[in-house]
């Protein structure tokens, strides 16, 4: 429910609040790319298939 009001608030406002589980996703994943670690183009088709999903 929280993650459904952040993005309601996002589109009202047009700032997203990340959640302390995203926060961490997304330092790993600037660990990672620092480190030169990108995801397959299989998981980025994947990735951008289920945003497109969540937009609608």
């Amino acid at each position: 429910m929280a993650d459904h009001a952040r993005v309601i608030e996002a589109r009202r406002t047009g700032t997203y609040r990340v959640s302390e589980a995203e926060r961490e996703t997304l330092t790993t994943a600037l660990k990672e790319a620092d480190q030169g670690e990108f995801a397959t183009e299989g998981t980025v088709r994947r990735s951008l298939s289920l945003q497109d999903i969540l937009s609608r």
